[in-house]
């Protein structure tokens, strides 16, 4: 061990009582290896947690928190002044965080002091409690050390270890230790001896050990369940999320990375079908099917998401302004609304948050009337609507999911975002790629052509004329081809848009748009200066070959023979009056 890792333990053990014993795991001892199932048996029969959900945050003046109970609705929250150094975590009814040198837990419902214990330089990473002994996982100031602490309720040490390799979040069943570490190994210790009572290995590497609901796991993902009936309870899907991702936990630093979207995961109570997750990016929360991992719905938040959790039935969330909300697995309904209060008006946003939940978490009664949820196209469009730098990643995966969507909607809010003038251009050229593939809502396509067309009441609203041709040429859209032709006499359309919507016009036009498309001919077949007007003015020659007849020709003819004429486009023309 490090000089200074064995320096704060040697802090650590000074409060240690008489009875405090060593805890000692050596990866490299030999012991006999039990399955799942053999440890699972040799579990205590009563595993369910206390019957308490809450939720406690952090800011500049102190800690408040509430207890969230089923038949009492929301307990008032209380305040404790104090400077925070560690974040909060939850256990039970047990909260703990760290004050200057010094580790305190609260209890969750009422706000009391419990126990302050010693723990110098040492940062809190997980807690477990059992309702008599709580187990602290402590790392050092580098966080490439972790070791454990046990204490009972009034903050005598009762057991501790050495650093342990691979040490993950720990959990407590009646005086017993269920421990992940080493990367693959999980152990049982007693506490009162802390002799190693079994020791297990599963396979892939095992993270933490955690109840859900009256079972526990270890893991994740996949987990395994070591109550009732072990095995592998949840696999993710694979999909794409935008950032880069974590498997988070329920509480989040207010400094945390912008570009991150952590996944708050639990797998399913009782039953073998995958449970449904959530997600959060910023202060946008999203949740997803748990088999095939596609969207469900999508929210945005008043502030940064700093906690959030996935329970039996309904998510949870903590955001920067204080509101703590409890929503139904379908988003459909609010089953929890709270504001936690703060000391001062002149504080400053949340700095932490964590939830809890127990046995009497919140979920929707089947009786309650359910209120239909808002489309997701809408709730897409929505956050697509959202001028926000620090939303712009999180956009682009979603103006994806819109375009992968099968509803006619869809082309509808897609080019209502490719045609915001303020929108990120990034965002905004994308936006035009998924519209071009698009192979419905043509009915949204033609409407916006119309409305930017020469009779508009806004003559110089902006239409994706680009995007929109590709796709109608590729629906074969006849009724496109007045429309299209309208647009190219339109100004303020790039070369690019314009070469894309004569090549569509090389397919769809008729007799009937010959007028348009010979005023564009005239004009610019002689005044190309660029590589995108070339191809259109040779395209619409071509057209012209195509629709108009022998005064078409003519037409194209002179052109060939007239020195005006830009080089590149004579050369595209006599090669298409070739036989």
């Amino acid at each position: 061990m490090h000089a200074l890792a064995r320096a704060l333990l040697a802090v650590l053990l000074a409060s240690c009582g008489p009875h405090a014993s060593e805890l000692v795991l050596d990866a490299g001892a030999l012991r006999r290896l039990e399955p799942l199932e053999a440890l699972s048996a040799r579990l205590p029969g009563e595993l369910a947690p206390a019957p308490f959900a809450g939720v406690v945050a952090a800011s500049a003046s102190g800690l408040t928190g509430s207890a969230l109970e089923l038949q009492d609705s929301v307990r008032r929250p209380w305040q404790h002044e104090a400077v925070v150094a560690e974040a909060p975590l939850l256990a039970r009814r047990l909260v703990v965080f760290g004050e200057g040198s010094r580790l305190v837990a609260l209890d969750l419902v009422t706000g009391a002091s419990v126990w302050s214990i010693e723990r110098g330089s040492a940062h809190l990473e997980a807690l477990a409690d059992d309702g008599t002994l709580s187990a602290l996982v402590l790392s050092s100031p580098r966080r490439d050390q972790r070791w454990l602490r046990v204490v009972d309720r009034s903050g005598r040490e009762r057991s501790h270890s050495a650093a342990l390799p691979g040490l993950g979040a720990v959990a407590l069943v009646a005086g017993t230790l269920l421990v992940p570490w080493g990367g693959h190994m999980l152990s049982t210790v007693d506490v009162g001896s802390g002799a190693e009572l079994t020791r297990s290995t599963v396979d892939p590497a095992l993270h933490d050990a955690l109840w859900i609901g009256r079972e526990l796991f270890v893991a994740g993902p996949p987990w395994w369940r070591l109550s009732r009936s072990p095995g592998a309870a949840q696999v993710l899907p694979p999909r794409p999320l935008p950032g880069h991702v974590q498997i988070g936990a329920e509480s989040i630093a207010v400094s945390a990375d912008p570009e991150l979207t952590r996944l708050f995961v639990r797998p399913a109570q009782g039953r073998s079908e995958p449970a449904p997750f959530l997600a959060s990016y910023g202060r946008l929360v999203m949740s997803f099917e748990g088999s095939r991992g596609s969207l469900q719905w999508v929210r945005v938040l008043p502030g940064a998401v700093l906690g959030a959790l996935a329970a039996d039935g309904s998510y949870a969330t903590c955001d920067s302004t204080g509101a703590v909300r409890v929503l139904s697995v379908d988003g459909s309904r609010s089953l929890v609304a709270l504001r936690l209060s703060r000391t001062r008006r002149d504080e400053s946003a949340l700095s932490s948050c964590a939830l809890g939940a127990g046995v009497a978490w919140p979920r929707a009664a089947s009786s309650a009337p359910a209120q239909a949820p808002e489309p997701l196209i809408d709730q897409l469009a929505h956050v697509l609507a959202l001028s926000d730098p620090d939303l712009a990643n999180a956009q682009r995966f979603l103006a994806r999911e819109l375009a992968a969507r099968p509803e006619a909607d869809a082309t509808r809010a897609l080019i209502a975002l490719a045609a915001r003038r303020s929108a990120d251009p990034i965002l905004q050229s994308e936006a035009e790629d998924l519209l071009a593939t698009r192979r419905n809502g043509q009915e949204f396509m033609l409407q916006a052509l119309e409305r930017a067309g020469p009779r508009s009441a806004d003559p110089v609203s902006r239409a994706p004329i680009g995007a929109l041709a590709d796709a109608l040429l590729a629906l074969g859209e006849q009724k496109a081809a007045p429309l299209l032709a309208a647009q190219m006499n339109q100004l303020g359309h790039s070369p690019q848009e314009l070469e894309r919507v004569a090549r569509a016009l090389e397919k769809l036009a008729t007799e009937a748009e010959y007028s348009p498309l010979v005023v564009f001919f005239s004009v610019y077949r002689t005044s190309a200066d660029q590589s995108g007007l070339v191809e259109a003015v040779s395209a619409v020659g071509r057209t012209l070959l195509r629709i108009g007849a022998a005064p078409g020709r003519r037409l194209v003819e002179i052109a060939t023979r007239d020195p005006l004429t830009v080089p590149g486009v004579r050369a595209a023309l006599e090669k298409a009056l070739q036989p």
